[in-house]
């Protein structure tokens, strides 16, 4: 499901970076929501093994035409559990992101294992991001993205990739991707439908 995004165009906002290999599954990371009925905290945090069967059922509802096998996440989480959040609202997990070190220009098969990851990686891959349709317009985005490009730095990663579908590049524009027209990787996103495109930004200090 490499970069089968359901998110809407955010604001992007400063996140706290995380010092050490990993992440505290004890850390949150804050979003500050927009008070409709009441205020609701949006957070990231630590995705764990208890969190795949939940993020397996948003999965199934956000992504109807690009469906993954449980064990496809439950291997990306177990290949590198450093990249994996989930983003929580009053205790429920309402989006989900998914990435892993990889290399650049190469698109890793949609729904198919990994087996591992390269020896010498290029870049932190996004695999899959998820954020269900009450969350969104909130900056978790944002702060995910701010989020990823420290992890990329950390693992002296020189970019992030992704490829968007769905139509959201404009999105992905906005944190900093660009697009990468070239036809050796036609075949490679035949799979993700039309609007697909592969996207890649560079892991250096930048305004996001």
């Amino acid at each position: 499901m490499t970069g089968k995004f359901a998110a809407k165009t955010e604001q992007p906002r400063c996140v706290p970076s995380v010092k050490g290999r990993g992440i505290d599954p004890s850390m949150n990371y804050s979003v500050k929501t927009l008070a409709v009925s009441g205020t609701a905290n949006l957070k990231w945090r630590a995705m764990t093994a208890a969190d795949l069967a939940a993020i397996q059922q948003l999965a199934d509802t956000q992504h109807v035409y690009l469906p993954e096998r449980p064990e496809v996440f439950a291997e990306k989480f177990e290949l590198f559990r450093d990249g994996c959040l989930v983003l929580v609202q009053e205790g429920t997990i309402v989006g989900y992101c998914f990435s892993h070190p990889w290399l650049l220009r190469d698109i890793p098969p949609l729904d198919t294992l990994l087996r591992h990851l390269p020896p010498s990686p290029e870049c932190l891959f996004v695999h899959d991001l998820a954020i269900e349709q009450r969350a969104r317009g909130k900056g978790a985005t944002g702060i995910l993205v701010e989020f990823l490009v420290s992890l990329a730095r950390r693992e002296s990663l020189s970019h992030l990739a992704l490829v968007s579908v769905y139509g959201t590049y404009p999105l992905w524009t906005r944190f900093g991707f660009e697009i990468v027209s070239d036809a050796a990787l036609a075949d490679h996103l035949q799979s993700y439908g039309d609007t697909a495109c592969y996207m890649i930004r560079a892991a250096v200090v930048s305004a996001l």
